[in-house]
């Protein structure tokens, strides 16, 4: 059956011209979709930590000897009495690389099942240490 339009033709399913339109408008709509789903992905940050970085729930502190930001960080961290597990960059750099930690210092906070609850770079502040405290508690 043919649809009137405003423009004075008529559109059918069946004019393979119309059935051309509708699957290259399909085929745009699939591809930008699948587009804005990678392009998400490729944003959104590591959201759980490999299994072999536990026992969790933990708080991981990554930093490196040189940096100069991180002594502040690390005095903020043992200011605020929270237990964390330090990594080092020149000797556990095989870490890094596996999270894609570019910047150091970083306080990751995971959860019962590795999950991230918390991720802070630079150096934590006291209401960002006692947020992750508490964050841990609930665990």
């Amino acid at each position: 059956m043919a649809l009137p339009t405003p423009w004075g033709f008529l559109l059918s399913i069946a004019d393979p011209f119309v059935r051309l339109w509708l699957l290259m408008a399909g085929a745009v709509l699939v591809g930008g979709l699948v587009w804005l789903l990678r392009w998400r992905a490729d944003r959104s940050p590591l959201r759980s930590l490999p299994a072999d970085l536990g026992p969790f729930p933990a708080v991981l502190y990554f930093g490196d000897a040189t940096c100069a930001s991180c002594i502040p960080a690390k005095n903020a961290i043992d200011h605020g009495d929270l237990e964390v597990r330090s990594f080092e960059w020149a000797s556990e750099g095989d870490v890094f690389d596996l999270l894609e930690i570019a910047e150091v210092p970083r306080l990751i906070v995971a959860g019962r099942r590795g999950q991230i609850l918390a991720d802070i770079s630079g150096v934590p502040s006291p209401r960002q240490i006692a947020r992750a405290k508490l964050q841990l508690s609930r665990e």
